[in-house]
């Protein structure tokens, strides 16, 4: 729920948890036992993968050409995903 720009006051802040940090990711690895290098973050965005490889994750950019783009997903890339697809298939 956090972000600096929210509507809701105790919300209206930065966080380790918001991509492009890994903060969610981290916290998942430590609820449900995750091994982060065998692990795969898949995103459209590029904040997806620089949260994935910032946690340590390889990473696949998915660029899917059968509808328009997010607003994230037209941001310029801080991190080169390990691959590009254009389809989950």
């Amino acid at each position: 729920p956090d972000h600096p720009q929210g509507t809701v006051e105790p919300y209206r802040r930065e966080s380790q948890r918001r991509k492009p940090s890994p903060g969610m990711i981290l916290d998942a690895t430590t609820a449900l036992g995750i091994d982060l290098r065998r692990s795969w973050l898949i995103g459209d965005a590029p904040r997806d993968i620089a949260a994935g490889k910032a946690a340590g994750c390889r990473t696949i950019l998915l660029v899917e050409t059968s509808g328009p783009a997010s607003p994230a997903a037209k941001e310029s890339l801080a991190a080169e995903p390990d691959y590009r697809a254009s389809s989950l298939q």
